[in-house]
């Protein structure tokens, strides 16, 4: 069941010398409209369930997420931390391969220094060398931040 369109008029039910058979058409209306409303939850175009903590089950969230328009994506957790492997499953490659791998300013890798092995993540603002040749900036994923 699909979501129900919003087609409800009140022109007959704001004032005391309205037609009583023109409102209960429109009332008529709007029960009819909320309980298609009712009925269209957990169903394909209806309304997303909550479970018992008021959150949507993970089953009815999307695996990806993708712009409809020309707006970016923003993730805002209520900490400000993401964790970038819940986000992107990406293979690392090798620091000498992103070299000639195009970037725009914010674009994110997962990144290995080859044979080394160690773990980083670069970040590509979009610039190039003089040689022409993409620009990664990378952070070794083996440093630590702490308080103290």
């Amino acid at each position: 069941m699909a979501y129900p369109d919003n087609d409800i008029t009140t022109d007959h039910l704001n004032s005391p010398t309205d037609s009583i058979g023109q409102s209960r058409a429109e009332l008529y209306k709007a029960l009819i409209t909320l309980s298609e409303l009712i009925n269209s939850r957990d169903t394909a175009d209806g309304l997303a369930p909550l479970d018992s903590n008021s959150q949507i089950p993970s089953n009815n969230m999307p695996t990806t997420l993708t712009s409809g328009g020309s707006e970016n994506i923003t993730l805002q957790p209520a900490t400000d931390v993401v964790v970038i492997e819940d986000i992107v499953k990406l293979t690392a490659r090798t620091t000498a391969s992103l070299a000639s791998t195009l970037n725009t300013a914010g674009s994110i890798a997962y990144c290995s220094d080859g044979d080394a092995g160690s773990d980083c993540l670069a970040v590509g603002l979009g610039e190039t060398d003089t040689d022409g040749n993409y620009i990664w900036y990378r952070v070794a994923l083996g440093t630590q931040i702490s308080s103290s």
